[in-house]
C-alpha cells in the first residue's frame, strides 16, 4: 500500500495525458509562473501556439521536458490547489489510478 501511495506521488506526467491535463488547464499562464517559468517563456508559448488547447498542451510538453521526472501529477495538482481548482487538481490527482484500473493492475 505505501509504494502505490509513493508511486502515485512520485508519477512522471505520461505524453498520453497531457490532452486530457491539457483540458483542466483553464489558467495555464498562472500555473506556468508557479512552475518558474517566465514571462519570455509564456509569451513564446502564446506566440507560437494558436488556439488556448495547443497552447496548454504546449506549456504541459515544455513542463515535463525542463523538469523531467519532477514534472508529476502531484506537482501540478499542489498547483491548481494553491489556485483554488481544487476540481482540476482532483482530476489530475486521479489520472495515474484510473491507467492502472484501465491496464488491469
Amino acid at each position: 500500500f505505501k509504494q502505490e501511495q509513493m508511486g502515485k506521488k512520485k508519477g512522471k506526467i505520461q505524453d498520453a495525458d497531457i490532452a486530457q491535463i491539457a483540458g483542466d488547464l483553464s489558467h495555464w499562464q498562472i500555473v506556468a509562473k508557479k512552475l518558474g517559468f517566465g514571462q519570455q517563456d509564456i509569451e513564446d508559448i502564446e506566440n507560437n501556439k494558436g488556439a488556448p488547447a495547443d497552447q496548454r498542451k504546449s506549456f504541459l510538453m515544455k513542463w515535463i521536458w525542463r523538469d523531467g521526472s519532477a514534472a508529476t501529477y502531484e506537482k501540478l495538482s499542489e498547483v491548481l490547489e494553491m489556485l483554488d481548482e481544487k476540481g482540476a487538481a482532483e482530476r489530475i490527482r486521479e489520472i495515474p489510478q484510473e491507467r492502472k484500473n484501465k491496464s488491469g493492475h
